[in-house]
């Protein structure tokens, strides 16, 4: 348990989503990093209905500077209201 709680801890980015509208997730991308960029980092997502992938796909290259906060449109589809859904990043 120790070391799950430290690689969260010393993950170099926080991903928060902001809203979903119209099929489109906006996710704020923090930069934890105090000198460099997120331009080496490759970052993927999938969206899950009830326990099932139904649509996945590449972030865009994050230039988010140190320190500082950017925010990213993923086109995620529609999903039905009532299920169990969850945007994994």
């Amino acid at each position: 348990p120790a070391l799950t709680e430290f690689k969260f801890l010393a993950a170099p980015v926080r991903v928060s989503l902001d809203r979903i509208r119209g099929g489109i997730a906006e996710l704020t991308i923090k930069n934890e990093r105090a000198f460099t960029n997120l331009g080496d980092l490759a970052g993927t997502w999938e969206l899950l209905v009830d326990g099932s992938v139904t649509k996945r796909g590449k972030l865009p290259v994050l230039k988010t500077p140190p320190l500082a906060c950017s925010t990213i449109r993923v086109a995620c589809g529609a999903y039905p209201k009532t299920s169990d859904v969850r945007l994994l990043v």
